[in-house]
């Protein structure tokens, strides 16, 4: 639980940090999810930053060869 406490301690100085920039956040948007014409689910961003940037916060023990971007 300590993990826990201590990532959404951290989560909440970035947002913190992104609002005092005057950037708008929006934490946990609900999106419906359209395909051809039909909508097929939700998707739920954890982070939308200015309207167009989404943020998507995975937590895991440690970094390996899969998580570096290409």
């Amino acid at each position: 639980m300590a993990t826990k406490f201590l990532i959404n301690e951290k989560l909440h100085q970035e947002v913190s940090a992104i609002k005092e920039k005057g950037l708008s956040i929006e934490i946990e948007k609900r999106f419906e999810v359209i395909f051809r014409g039909r909508k097929i689910g939700l998707y739920v961003a954890d982070l939308i930053i200015k309207g167009n940037v989404i943020v998507e916060l995975k937590c895991c023990e440690s970094l390996v060869g899969e998580h570096q971007a290409h």
